[in-house]
């Protein structure tokens, strides 16, 4: 029985016709039922026909199909699945110069929806004029010799110039590219500043890209010749080998060529830059302030930039040695101090100045702040600043954090005792770790490495432990736990964040937690032998937009009238400055157009009498 007609025949008619002629004409079959008929200008294409520029290459089936694909020498080129079916996408042509010269075999292969498959095709030649070779020429001369600014320009043949690019290339390397005519290096009009390249050889070349994926390069070979480029050098008002103390003048004085800038290092790392005349250390000011640095050896070093792009630099090796400042008389606190915060380690250096100096103006004999692994740098300036001025640092240890393991925390407080032996003596672990995370356990349990590696290195610091405001519970359940986790024996002092007014009553104030409650926290202390233990407030205050500017001075005056209960070791005012909690302002002595609020003489007033009658607190 033979299959209908409609599975036996599937006809596909291949045109190939230049411009807008209609298909149509003879066909030729082959074993399977499939036609092809091509027409070129009302002649059939047969096998051994001319072809040349673009020509229209479309296939009709007779049946229904998937898809055509045409290929060009037995490689598929286009596949269309849409009727009409046209080589390279409905209505675009088969650009013939993208063959070459000679012959070539077109076909389409039709897949009908049945599985069987049909194809047909001519052998045909390809004879398109000859393209004119894409060359390009440079206007720099092999073999020249150039100094100065030189003009270079590149000159594209066999291409329509606003179809190329050209690169300009000095020694193999990319310096500029051209998109459009006239093509000159460095842009219309610029040219090629020979100076900026050594003396001697040098290979320029320019190669230009045409669309159709052609290229062509030009190279010469020329000698730079310039004269003797001008010496550059920048010396350093400090002599090599130098012993410095104090404040120390340091100037750079750079020749030879315009300067964009100069650096100012201190053993390897910017600490200045300025980028005017005259060029000094720290600005105007122009002094090098040595107390910041360690008593040894550091290097000093200058680093002048040119506007040509040359730099150089000046280095002196030199030793620092500053008699030691005073230090705290051992076993001797002060009673009084100001909480700085973390924004301290943050300010240019002459802010901090400006807060430390109203610091010991106020009377200050403390100065508190943070201590990570990741601020060294800071601390290091701090320190040196704080104790410059007679007063004491206390370093919180790792500042802000949640939970971290013993080992991790003594690593740190060791490095801290064994680098500041002599110098810092009083260490806090953690900033309000009850609201951070930490139960009295997890903290203790951090708390008695810390403690034994800081006694370790220096058995003559201070651990303070605590730092408590109202979390976890609140600091009764925190210190009960801490005791219960084995903390006794791993501290000297214990602190809380004695806010608001210490003469105000009511369960919510957190000096009633710390003193009179039952159980409050020095009950806690008092029961598990620890009675000479004091209680600390390394925070101290209260916000004027709660209390006011008179409220907020009763409250720092209560704070010292709480300095006659003895189990009270030393208080901490938060802050001097107004800008240390950004979302809850008022907590300065001083308000933020840096004026002097009333609780600013009430502390200068109260630790000056204090001072004056010599009160001290042990531990």
């Amino acid at each position: 029985m033979k299959p209908p007609l409609n599975l036996r025949t599937l006809l596909v008619v291949v045109l190939v016709v230049a411009g807008a002629i209609a298909a149509s004409g003879a066909a030729s079959t082959d074993g399977i039922g499939f036609t092809v008929s091509s027409r070129i200008g009302g002649t059939a294409l047969t096998s051994g026909m001319t072809l040349t520029g673009s020509v229209t290459w479309t296939a009709t089936p007779s049946n229904t199909i998937t898809k055509i694909d045409f290929l060009i020498d037995g490689t598929v080129n286009w596949t269309e699945h849409y009727s009409p079916y046209y080589f390279n996408g409905d209505g675009n042509q088969l650009d013939t110069k993208r063959l070459s010269n000679g012959s070539h075999t077109l076909a389409v292969k039709a897949y009908a929806t049945d599985g069987r498959t049909a194809t047909a095709s001519k052998s045909v030649t390809i004879a398109n004029a000859t393209t004119t070779p894409l060359a390009v020429t440079s206007s720099v001369a092999n073999g020249a010799t150039l100094s100065g600014s030189v003009m270079w320009t590149a000159s594209p043949i066999g291409a329509t110039l606003s179809q190329v690019n050209v690169d300009f290339l000095i020694d193999g390397v990319l310096n500029w590219t051209e998109h459009a005519s006239p093509f000159q290096f460095n842009g219309d009009g610029h040219q090629l500043d020979t100076t900026t390249l050594s003396n001697g050889a040098h290979v320029l070349s320019v190669k230009t890209y045409a669309t159709d994926g052609r290229t062509a390069t030009a190279s010469s070979s020329v000698t730079v010749s310039n004269g003797a480029v001008q010496p550059y050098a920048v010396m350093s008002s400090v002599a090599r080998g130098a012993t410095l103390t104090g404040s120390t003048v340091w100037t750079a004085s750079p020749s030879g060529v315009t300067i964009s800038k100069v650096d100012f290092l201190v053993d390897g790392t910017v600490k200045s830059t300025d980028s005017t005349t005259p060029y000094q250390y720290n600005g105007d000011n122009g002094r090098l302030d040595t107390t910041t640095l360690a008593n040894g050896s550091h290097t000093l070093a200058v680093k002048a930039y040119g506007t040509d792009g040359r730099n150089a630099t000046a280095s002196a090796s030199v030793t620092v040695s500053n008699a030691a400042p005073p230090q705290p008389t051992s076993g001797s606190i002060p009673r009084f101090g100001i909480s700085s915060g973390y924004r301290i380690l943050q300010r240019t250096s002459a802010d901090q100045a400006f807060e430390l100096d109203q610091i010991k103006a106020a009377g200050g004999g403390i100065v508190r702040t943070c201590s990570t692994p990741s601020n060294q740098a800071a601390v290091d300036q701090f320190v040196s600043a704080v104790l410059a001025r007679g007063m004491q640092p206390l370093l919180v240890l790792w500042c802000t954090t949640g939970p971290i393991s013993g080992t991790t925390a003594a690593s740190f407080a060791a490095s801290q005792a064994a680098k500041w032996k002599g110098r810092v003596r009083l260490y806090e672990f953690a900033n309000e770790p009850d609201l951070n995370g930490w139960s009295g356990t997890t903290y203790a349990n951090a708390l008695i490495p810390l403690y034994d590696a800081i006694k370790a290195n220096d058995p003559n610091a201070i651990v303070i432990a605590g730092s408590l405001w109202k979390g976890a519970g609140g600091p009764v359940q925190f210190v009960t736990d801490m005791y219960n986790a084995g903390a006794k024996g791993h501290f000297d002092i214990l602190s809380l964040h004695l806010y608001d007014d210490p003469f105000a009553a009511g369960s919510w104030n957190i000096w009633n937690m710390a003193f009179h409650m039952s159980p409050s926290v020095r009950s806690v202390m008092d029961a598990h032998g620890d009675s000479a233990i004091p209680i600390a407030s390394t925070e101290t205050g209260g916000p004027t937009t709660t209390y006011g500017e008179t409220g907020q001075a009763t409250i720092i005056g209560h704070g010292f009238d709480a300095l006659s209960d003895p189990r009270l070791a030393f208080i901490l005012v938060y802050s001097l400055m107004d800008d240390v909690v950004t979302a809850q302002p008022g907590f300065g002595l001083l308000r933020p157009d840096l004026t002097r609020r009333p609780a600013w003489t009430v502390f200068h007033d109260r630790a000056t009498a204090l001072t004056a009658s010599k009160t001290g607190s042990k531990a």
